[in-house]
């Protein structure tokens, strides 16, 4: 019997929830966060997806109602399929970074933790 499959990612996955808009070409589509690390998140789309190809750049607006969060982020398609979006972030300002980082720490068990900080943010 095979062994348990290890997690090779350098930036761990959290689920959590969130609104959010998608933004492409002037358009905006609501999407559902369904997951989010230092590097990207996975949105599920509602309704219509946009006429997207993988490398293109959109941005991401995600909401939390329960503590008033909303972070903003330039984004490129990694994925788009099956009504869902996988985008990685680009350009993130250090601010957004650390308040990203705060927030994924906090969703993490204790056993997990995060990479150490770079010293640069890009």
């Amino acid at each position: 019997m095979p062994g348990p499959v290890l997690e090779k990612r350098t930036f761990p996955r959290v689920a959590m929830d969130a609104e959010g808009l998608l933004v492409y070409r002037d358009e905006l589509y609501r999407a559902r966060l369904e997951n989010i690390s230092l590097a990207g998140a996975l949105v599920t789309l509602e309704g219509a997806e946009p006429a997207m190809s993988p490398g293109e750049r959109c941005s991401l607006a995600l909401y939390r109602e329960d503590n008033n969060t909303s972070l903003r982020f330039m984004t490129r398609l990694v994925h788009l399929g099956y009504g869902m979006a996988c985008v990685r972030f680009v350009n993130l300002d250090q601010d957004t970074r650390l308040r990203l980082r705060s927030l994924i720490a906090h969703q993490l068990p204790r056993e997990r933790s995060l990479p150490p900080r770079r010293s640069h943010f890009g």
